[in-house]
């Protein structure tokens, strides 16, 4: 209420209610609810994959309060997209994790004010890409070929191949087996090595070449596999006493 009164005797007033409105002044910037954020998502997904949400507050009010959402920098953040309203970030494309396992980006909001009177601010979002099982087990030469003398006791070392797999974890765990029938009988591989030694002693004079197919098969959900060939001379051993034939 505002009353005036004048000097006058005897003094004569009136007085009138005054409503004072309040204008917002744009002076807060948005706030993150979190300090930053992580997400995880699995390798492989569709495009336009949901990852997760940020989101952000401002206590001004109207354009001032109404934010937008915008990806700002980071090392292959075209990898992914943001709701300007929402704040959910969406995968841009198929997610390798044997390409890129993490991803650090930052997302800002900016409130709607008009330039140069608008405010923003920015967080951190981190982004793991986990396995799935989709590499195959690859053996580190296209073939293999050693040599063996025959009359060579069991347990007796041949040779050693090694496989790797792009996978992690279970995915990338390997077991090693002979999966050539008529190569098990004469030798026998460490599953977890792949060391392949004598099995039982064999004779150059009845066979001189032995093919052996090896393969190597991860411990993911949906097992996979890949073979090599490797294939084991038999070397001669002087063990046959002459004969003499008579006419």
């Amino acid at each position: 209420m505002v009353r005036a009164e004048d000097a006058g005797i005897p003094s004569k007033a009136s007085s009138t209610n005054v409503r004072v409105r309040i204008s917002d002044s744009n002076d807060n910037s948005p706030a993150f609810n979190d300090a930053d954020y992580t997400f995880h998502i699995t390798e492989n997904q569709p495009i336009s994959t949901s990852v997760g949400i940020v989101q952000a507050s401002d206590i001004d009010n109207g354009t001032h309060a109404k934010l937008i959402y915008s990806i700002v920098s980071g090392e292959n953040s075209n990898h992914f997209s943001i709701h300007p309203v929402e704040g959910t970030l969406y995968t841009a494309v198929v997610l390798d994790r044997e390409t890129v396992k993490e991803y650090r980006i930052k997302v800002k909001a900016s409130d709607s004010a008009a330039f140069p009177n608008d405010l923003s601010n920015i967080t951190n979002v981190y982004i793991t890409v986990l396995d799935q099982n989709d590499n195959n087990p690859s053996f580190s030469l296209p073939f293999y070929n050693t040599s063996v003398p025959e009359n060579s006791p069991s347990g007796t070392s041949v040779t050693m191949v090694t496989a790797d797999d792009r996978d992690t974890d279970a995915n990338a765990e390997l077991t090693y087996s002979i999966s050539h029938s008529s190569s098990v009988e004469y030798f026998s591989i460490d599953s977890a090595t792949g060391e392949v030694t004598v099995k039982n002693v064999f004779d150059y004079e009845a066979m001189k070449v032995i093919n052996v197919t090896i393969t190597a098969q991860d411990n993911g959900i949906i097992r996979l596999s890949g073979s090599v060939s490797l294939v084991i001379y038999i070397e001669d051993v002087n063990d046959n006493n002459p004969v003499i034939e008579r006419g």
